[in-house]
């Protein structure tokens, strides 16, 4: 009597080589939770920074919001598009690492660019201060030219994340989800930390350089790891990611991280 060979045991869906190693996954969704908590903790900054420049704050608030929110989905729809020409996750990685370090470099310089630009904010408060909506329509247009490259960085940073990730569409939600509940987590520690207690302890300036710590700590350990995870992925020669058209679809989970942004920086305010 024959017996029925056995066929090859179907792999795991998930294996060490096939997904980041629990351990480098860890820090890196810790990084993004920090990454959350500066995100909001840069808002309520800015929006004091453009309330005393503007001389109004409900302006800074609805000029900084508006930015916020359209900064976040152009920066999310861009990266969503260019992050499935990337095929390495060691690269996406540091690509992330890069964009953490650029915001929290122009979150020390953006200080510097308000001050330079007071003769112009001067010159719009004694010429148009009367018209009040053409002074508020170039007071806007201003707070978008300085603010929009950092938020555009921070709207790319879930999609890029989202890619290292994911690597099968199947496991889309559950990643795409884990992501943007930390992130979000993040943020709401954030505002309550810049509305409560840190700026109230170090002062504006101090928490500027304190959260642009954070945010270069990040982006220094998430390259450096980035390269690591390029070794790992070169010696295994298994982990290169596939191009899904359906993966791209992690970039849009962040256009709805504005709303949410937005009933937690009014929190804190």
């Amino acid at each position: 009597m024959s017996r029925k060979k056995k066929g090859p045991s179907a792999a795991p869906p998930e294996t060490i080589s096939s997904a980041p190693q629990k351990r480098d996954a860890l820090l890196i969704i810790v990084c993004f939770f920090m990454s959350g908590i500066a995100g909001l903790v840069y808002e309520v900054l800015w929006v004091r920074i453009f309330g005393k420049v503007i001389g109004s704050t409900p302006l800074a608030v609805a000029s900084v919001l508006t930015v916020f929110m359209a900064g976040l989905a152009l920066g999310s729809y861009i990266a969503s598009y260019k992050v499935d020409r990337i095929r390495s996750r060691g690269d996406l990685l540091w690509l992330y690492g890069l964009l953490e370090c650029g915001i929290g470099a122009y979150g020390l310089l953006l200080p510097f660019f308000v001050k330079s630009l007071n003769p112009l904010y001067v010159l719009l408060y004694g010429r148009l201060f009367d018209n009040f909506w053409l002074y508020n329509l170039c007071s806007f247009v201003v707070c978008s030219v300085l603010l929009l490259l950092p938020v555009m960085l921070m709207g790319a940073t879930l999609p890029v994340l989202s890619r290292f990730f994911v690597h099968q569409l199947s496991r889309l939600g559950r990643y795409v989800g884990v992501l943007y509940g930390v992130n979000t987590i993040g943020a709401a520690v954030g505002v309550v930390l810049a509305g409560f207690f840190i700026i109230a302890q170090l002062g504006m300036w101090g928490t500027i350089v304190a959260v642009a710590c954070v945010n270069l700590s990040v982006g220094v350990a998430c390259v450096i790891l980035g390269k690591s995870v390029s070794r790992f992925q070169a010696d295994t020669a298994k982990d290169e990611l596939t191009t899904d058209s359906g993966v791209r679809s992690t970039g849009s989970a962040a256009h709805s991280e504005g709303d949410i942004r937005l009933a937690l920086l009014v929190l804190g305010l």
